[in-house]
C-alpha cells in the first residue's frame, strides 16, 4: 500500500533518491506530491508502474 492504497501488481513502491525529471508528473499523485521533485523534497514514497522500474547495479531506477 501507497498512501493508504493498494498497489496491485501493475505498480511498485518507490522512494526517490536522486531526481532527474523533477517536474515529471506522477502517475498517482500522493499527499501534496504532484511531480517527481515534490515527492523527493517530502521523502514520501510513491506508486510507479513496475514496467517503468529496472534494476541498475544495486540500485532500482526509474525507466522512461
Amino acid at each position: 500500500m501507497v498512501g493508504g492504497v493498494e498497489l496491485g501488481r501493475q505498480f511498485i513502491e518507490v522512494q526517490v533518491d536522486q531526481p532527474i525529471e523533477e517536474c515529471e508528473l506522477l502517475v498517482r499523485e500522493r499527499e501534496n506530491c504532484r511531480t517527481i521533485g515534490d515527492t523527493f523534497t517530502s521523502g514520501l514514497t510513491i506508486a510507479w508502474p513496475s514496467s517503468c522500474v529496472g534494476q541498475c547495479l544495486t540500485s532500482w531506477v526509474l525507466l522512461n
